[in-house]
């Protein structure tokens, strides 16, 4: 067959096919990241009207739960319940496993609440993320069978937004939160936080209206913007391509390797183990040349359950060789190493769940630190108007709004990471990401995509995900933020050339990308910001607004308020 009618039947087939299918909305609030998640709230809405609401007790994120500042998790009646403040309503806490089972069990019932019957359901949620997350935990609880019996594709806002025509007018063409684009196309300002998640659904389904100015259908949505079981779309959504992401996956790996290379080198000679490498150092080296090599930990598992360990074992040895072939011995070493402890992995703990694997990886003494949360540092004894330099006012702006909204009194991005790495100096870029307030998450996320562009139109040959990753992290650990470098930015004097000469050259020269010099760098951060600055301000501006509507922005400078105004 031709090329091009191949593609089109595989484009064909990633498609909904035509049918009568029910839109029901859908919010999930969870703890921690990645695979260290659980579930603390799903809730949906569906066309009809009706709504469903399930909080769930966590395991491992009690406390952050009962200090969760909108929906903290309470002991009412000798059990645990969610406390809406906003209403005052209770809603009672069950387990992950049951709130997803009654979660199957809403949509069956909706898809036969009018006759005639719906075919199934087609899902909708406010971003990719969180449909990678429904689906992991869908996974990790045994539910694939219900779940997708049930439901026929899913879709989200964001990917809407961005798509289609309505969205890149409306948003002009720059990516946003669903609370910004709520406010943008209502102009009503709505605090998502202070919701359940039935209510958030509610307001994702008004967007979803709003967008494509009717109900949706077939036709002018369910075709074209949402992603089957099977979709390519859904296959890149389940299996992120950011490294960190797929780090974590590999936790369970790590720690096998790890114990195993510590009761090998206790039978050694302790003038010998010296010249070994460290026993962490080899169970990154071999995880990361599996990343390298396109391996998903959970594609792993699944593979040594349908094929059998010594197919599993063939396939390993099939992708590692090409990565061998006129390589020098260390990187034929370690791809033999590599293949060698994964089967060793999967005898001992291939018939064990995933859940369980994150259990022991939890509660292990050698990679439990990665998974605890370091205490803040505590801030200075001073009071808000001291810590502006004792004048009395803070500063005036956007960017003094949106400081005072993300930061303690008296502290900010750099000081923050500074305290972090002195009390650790081995502190990983994952967890100075998480600890990041919002906005500057979101900008160093900006900063990473226009690194990944600038590095395809530049060079022939992409780049390994390693070396993005190491892009933000020099900025990271030299306590800089882009919203500092913005400001110095501004200035005609080379204040941001000198600041990133002063405290990212060194840690460039050690840790940053090998395949470009730090003019380089340099020179994308400038182009960086005279591209995005503007946009990045005007962001900042529409989450001062946002604070300013839930109330958390008390004595705003009134020239803020009139910069926002304009």
């Amino acid at each position: 067959q031709d090329p091009v009618q191949l593609a089109e039947q595989q484009t064909n087939s990633d498609k909904l096919k035509p049918g009568n299918y029910l839109v029901v909305a859908l919010d999930i609030v969870s703890l921690g990241s990645g695979l260290n998640s659980e579930l603390y709230q799903i809730g949906a809405y569906s066309i009809h009207g009706e709504t469903f609401i399930k909080c769930i007790e966590p395991v491992n994120f009690k406390e952050d739960a009962e200090n969760d500042k909108e929906l903290p998790m309470v002991m009412f009646k000798n059990s645990f319940h969610v406390n809406n403040r906003q209403t005052g309503a209770m809603e009672p806490c069950v387990t992950e496993v049951a709130a997803l089972r009654n979660f199957t069990d809403f949509l069956a019932k909706s898809i036969h609440r009018v006759r005639p019957r719906f075919d199934s359901v087609v899902l909708v949620c406010a971003s990719n993320y969180m449909i990678n997350t429904l689906t992991k935990h869908i996974k990790m609880n045994a539910l694939e069978g219900q779940f997708w019996s049930r439901v026929a594709a899913i879709g989200s806002i964001e990917h809407l937004a961005k798509e289609h025509p309505n969205g890149r007018h409306f948003l002009e063409k720059k990516e946003s939160s669903i609370e910004d684009i709520y406010y943008t196309l209502f102009k009503r300002m709505v605090p998502f936080a202070k919701h359940f998640s039935n209510e958030k659904a509610k307001f994702y389904y008004e967007v979803l209206v709003k967008l494509l100015d009717r109900n949706p259908s077939y036709s002018n949505y369910l075709q074209e913007y949402t992603f089957t079981r099977s979709s390519r779309e859904m296959h890149k959504i389940r299996n992120p391509t950011f490294f960190l992401n797929k780090w974590e996956t590999y936790a369970p790996l790590r720690l096998f390797i790890i114990r195993t290379l510590k009761i090998e080198r206790q039978e050694m000679h302790e003038e010998d183990c010296r010249f070994l490498p460290k026993v962490d150092d080899v169970s990154k080296k071999i995880c990361r040349n599996l990343i390298d090599a396109g391996f998903v930990f959970e594609e792993l598992l699944d593979m040594a359950k349908a094929r059998g360990l010594s197919g599993t074992e063939l396939h390993l040895r099939t992708v590692l060789l090409r990565r061998m072939a006129g390589q020098d011995r260390n990187v034929i070493d370690t791809a033999v190493q590599t293949t060698k402890f994964v089967i060793g992995f999967l005898v001992q703990n291939g018939h064990k769940g995933l859940d369980e694997m994150l259990d022991d990886v939890r509660s292990s003494e050698e990679l439990k630190r990665e998974y605890e949360t370091p205490p803040a540092p505590p801030p200075p004894s001073m009071t808000p108007e001291d810590s502006w330099g004792g004048g009395g006012r803070m500063p005036t702006g956007a960017a003094g709004a949106a400081s005072s909204a993300q930061y303690p009194a008296g502290s900010s991005t750099d000081t923050y990471l500074n305290s972090m790495m002195k009390a650790d100096s081995n502190v990983s870029f994952n967890t100075m990401y998480k600890h990041l307030p919002q906005l500057d998450r979101e900008d160093l996320d900006c900063f990473r995509k226009y690194v990944v562009n600038r590095v395809m139109e530049t060079f022939e040959k992409g780049w390994k995900t390693a070396q993005f990753h190491k892009c933000c992290e020099v900025l990271l650990r030299s306590g800089l933020s882009i919203n500092k470098l913005i400001e110095l930015n501004k200035s005609d004097d080379g204040a941001m050339e000198a600041e990133l000469l002063a405290k990212v050259k060194p840690i460039f020269n050690q840790q940053g990308p090998v395949h470009i010099g730090f003019k380089t760098y340099t020179t994308w951060m400038k182009d960086f910001l005279d591209r995005e600055s503007v946009s990045l301000e005007k962001k900042r501006i529409a989450y001062v607004a946002r604070m300013e509507a839930r109330g958390l922005m008390k004595g705003i400078p009134r020239s803020t308020i009139r910069q926002r105004k304009k």
